[in-house]
C-alpha cells in the first residue's frame, strides 16, 4: 500500500492538466465536499464535546503518551474522483506517525479501489494520502456515505514534557500541489471536471490542549470545588479589564473548559454546574459530563 511521495506529486501534476469543463460541475456551483479528523480518545487524552482533545501530560508514561486519528471525506454528492488529503502539525512537540491505510486499519476503505498510496514525512511532520481514481468516473463507493470508512489513520504523540499550550494538526492549504484536493468526475457521459481544495471550515483541524491536571481542576488539588469555578471567574474578570487572566499556562488551559480557547464568564458556569452534579451524587468525570 505504502507509496513514496513522487506518486503524489504525478497525481497533482496530472490533476493541473485537467481543464475544468461546464456541464455537470457548474450544477454543484454551491456545493463543496469536505475533510475531517475523528480523534480516538485514551485514558490520557480525552475527545471534548467540540472534538478538542485533552492531554493530561501527568498521566503520561513513556510507553503511552500518543493518541490515534482518523482522516475522512465528507461527500454528498458522492462525485469525488480523486481524492488527496494531506495534513501536518507545525509544533515540534506533537510528532505525527504510524500512518495507515484503512484497509490495514479497519479491513476497508470508503472506495472500491486497487491502489491507496500514503506517503508519511516525520521529518517535515506531514502525512499524505491519496486515491487516484478512474479517468472519467466517480470513485465507487464502499459504503453508503463516503465518510462510513476512514481515508487512512495516524497517531499524534504528545511527550511528558510537552509544554502547556494549545496545539493543532491541520489540513494542508496554500500553493497548488501543497494543498489538499478533491477532484469531481461526472462521468464517461459528460467529462466535466471540478477541483476543490478543501480549507477552512471545510478541513476543520484537530486541535489539542495539554496541561498538567485534569480539566477544570484550576488549583491542582485532584479534584474539582467551587474554588475552581472561583479562580476562573477571577480570571475572566482579569482578562476583561487588563487583558491578561493572572493565571499560568497550564491553568489557563484547564480552565478552558468549553475549549475554545478564551477563558469566560461560561467556563465558570459549566465547571460550577459539574460541581453542583458532584454534590449531589454524580459519578461521571468532568469529560463524560461535559460531552452530554
Amino acid at each position: 500500500m505504502k507509496r513514496t511521495s513522487c506518486v503524489l506529486s504525478m497525481a497533482a501534476a496530472l490533476s493541473m492538466m485537467i481543464i475544468p469543463c461546464s456541464g455537470a460541475a457548474e450544477n454543484n456551483a454551491d456545493y463543496q465536499p469536505s475533510l475531517y479528523f475523528k480523534p480516538i480518545e485514551t485514558n490520557e487524552s480525552q475527545v471534548l464535546k467540540n472534538g478538542t482533545v485533552y492531554v493530561n501530560t501527568s498521566l503520561l508514561t513513556g510507553e503511552n503518551n500518543s493518541f490515534n486519528a482518523e482522516a475522512y471525506i465528507d461527500d454528498d454528492q458522492k462525485q469525488a474522483g480523486h481524492v488527496i488529503a494531506k495534513w501536518k502539525c507545525e509544533s515540534e512537540y506533537i510528532a505525527l506517525g504510524n500512518l495507515t491505510s484503512p484497509i490495514d486499519w479497519c479491513g476497508k476503505a470508503p472506495y472500491v479501489i486497487s491502489d491507496i498510496y500514503i506517503t508519511d514525512h516525520p521529518e517535515l511532520n506531514k502525512q499524505y494520502v491519496s486515491y487516484p481514481g478512474e479517468t472519467y468516473d466517480p470513485l465507487t463507493l464502499v459504503g453508503e456515505n463516503s465518510d462510513d470508512y476512514p481515508l487512512a489513520a495516524f497517531s499524534a504523540t504528545v511527550d511528558s514534557d510537552t509544554p502547556a499550550g494549545r496545539y493543532s494538526v491541520e489540513f494542508m492549504s496554500g500553493e497548488y500541489g501543497a494543498q489538499c484536493e478533491i477532484l469531481y468526475k461526472y462521468g464517461r457521459l459528460d467529462t466535466s471536471f471540478k477541483e476543490f481544495f478543501p480549507a477552512g471550515e471545510y478541513a476543520k483541524p484537530i486541535n489539542i490542549s495539554v496541561s498538567d491536571r485534569m480539566l477544570g481542576d484550576i488549583d491542582n488539588d485532584g479534584k474539582i470545588t467551587g474554588s475552581d469555578a472561583t479562580m476562573i471567574l477571577s480570571a475572566y474578570t482579569n482578562i476583561s479589564s487588563s487583558g491578561e487572566s493572572k493565571l499560568t499556562k497550564e491553568q489557563e488551559i484547564a480552565a478552558d473548559i468549553d475549549a475554545d480557547g478564551i477563558i469566560t464568564g461560561s467556563d465558570a458556569t459549566l465547571l460550577l454546574r459539574y460541581y453542583t452534579a458532584l454534590s449531589s451524587g454524580e459519578e461521571r468525570s468532568v469529560y463524560d459530563y461535559f460531552l452530554e
